[in-house]
């Protein structure tokens, strides 16, 4: 196999196809007889640059030591020299594959100044391990999916449920009184603030298909904002309607949350 440099290899194919280039497709005008020896020529021609394409277009890559060859359908090959350490990558992966023995992995715990657990870290508005003075917190206790967020002034935390988002709940009596019914199944376990300071969360996977009365949309953190907000329920909205939802029963967030002493933090250790 001749073995040229990739500057000769690419210079090779240039000028092939260049004096191909050369050569222009006859066209036909109507009304005008197109002889047999026009049609013969652009025949000639397109099959002139197929063998081309298939003589010189086809060319592969492989690796050689530190190097990387480019191997051509007509013999000639181009050669990358290394000029240095070369890294092969794999589909998915860039560079080698971390020693994972090595990584601070989890499970993550929230934290207060005192090395209490507030509970297992699901996620949070910054990701930092260091929780500023307007983040929003998102953990699990014993299961049940809540957000809190700290309060400088008051040196404590503010529970309340979904950051960013609120779910509307719906009641079989008028006024939002008696059990709410959570229409969204992908939101289980996750509580919610029914009204202001009173919590609650749905389990059932199975739903209840109803009459509904009256409906309205949990509190919530709005952290797409500059400075997050908090949110409190909306007002009461009387609503007639047959909707399907889970039940949902009390819940009260445990009293660690309103004990915690700031600052906050995430570890895998305490």
């Amino acid at each position: 196999m001749r073995t040229l440099s990739l500057a000769a290899a690419i210079t090779l194919s240039l000028s092939s196809i260049s004096t191909l280039a050369q050569e222009a497709l006859i066209e036909f005008v109507d009304g005008e007889i197109a002889s047999a020896e026009n049609v013969n020529s652009n025949f000639q021609h397109l099959n002139t640059r197929l063998n081309a394409i298939e003589q010189f277009g086809g060319c592969s890559v492989t690796q050689d030591g530190s190097s990387v060859v480019i191997t051509c359908a007509d013999g000639s090959s181009g050669v990358f020299a290394s000029a240095g350490a070369v890294v092969v990558l794999q589909p998915g992966i860039v560079g080698e594959v971390p020693d994972v023995t090595q990584l601070v992995t989890g499970p993550w715990y929230v934290l207060d100044a005192s090395d209490t657990v507030l509970g297992v870290y699901v996620t949070s508005w910054t990701g930092s391990t260091q929780i500023g003075p307007d983040e929003i917190i998102r953990l699990a206790i014993d299961d049940i999916i809540m957000s809190i967020r700290p309060d400088p002034d008051a040196q404590s935390v503010k529970v309340s449920a979904q950051s960013n988002s609120s779910e509307i709940m719906y009641f079989a009596e008028s006024d939002c009184l008696g059990t709410p019914y959570l229409a969204n199944r992908a939101r289980l376990n996750h509580m919610y603030e029914v009204r202001e300071n009173e919590y609650a969360v749905a389990t059932e996977i199975n739903t209840i298909t109803f009459e509904s009365r009256s409906r309205r949309a949990s509190g919530k953190f709005d952290g797409t904002a500059t400075s997050p907000s908090y949110f409190p329920p909306t007002p009461c909205e009387n609503f007639v309607g047959v909707v399907s939802g889970s039940p949902m029963r009390s819940y009260t967030p445990p009293e660690k949350l309103q004990n915690a002493s700031l600052p906050l933090r995430i570890a895998t250790e305490f």
